[in-house]
């Protein structure tokens, strides 16, 4: 099994957040948003991974729980996220399994004619799946799923199309997946 830590994904940070006039530091506690931010993040690596190297969903979420998402590794690992929700990261990579095959439709009919997800860049797809595994379950405001998704196409060097292209499949699928909530609670 290839380490994480040699994978593409996690040879980036989160996108910073421009502090407000009061907030900690960066040497500071994380604020729920950042940690939030920051689990999505680790979702999506999380699910490169599994998606690279076969591994389960269930091993790579105690992998990152027991060993990423700890608040003390921030300065002295470079394979640590520092101080992430794990509710968030855990919410989002289970769902992202659990509704795999309605994000899988939710993306594909929003591609071209003859695409698939498969031709997608995966960390892209890792993204998607992260994202329209938390829009599916329904527990953040779907703003902010948006917004940190978009973010983090930018944060793994994405350039204005790749990241307009990431945001307006992201509302598409947003919607898809809303249609399918309400079915599912009718």
């Amino acid at each position: 099994m290839t380490p994480a830590s040699d994978m593409r994904p996690t040879q980036t940070r989160p996108p910073k957040r421009r502090q407000r006039t009061g907030q900690a530091g960066s040497r500071g506690p994380r604020s729920a948003r950042q940690r939030r931010c920051a689990a999505r993040f680790a979702a999506v690596q999380a699910l490169y991974q599994a998606e690279m190297t076969g591994a389960s969903l269930a091993s790579v979420i105690h992998e990152y729980c027991k060993h990423r998402l700890q608040p003390g590794l921030a300065d002295s690992s470079s394979d640590s996220l520092g101080p992430a929700d794990p509710d968030t990261f855990t919410n989002a990579v289970q769902s992202a399994g659990r509704h795999r095959e309605q994000i899988a439709r939710a993306i594909e009919r929003r591609l071209k004619d003859g695409w698939t997800a498969d031709r997608l860049d995966p960390v892209l797809r890792a993204s998607l799946r992260a994202a329209g595994g938390e829009l599916a379950a329904g527990t953040a405001a779907a703003a902010e799923i948006l917004r940190d998704y978009t973010d983090l196409a930018r944060a793994f060097g994405g350039g204005q199309r790749e990241i307009g292209f990431t945001n307006a499949l992201l509302e598409a699928i947003a919607a898809d997946l809303r249609e399918v909530g309400q079915e599912r609670h009718e």
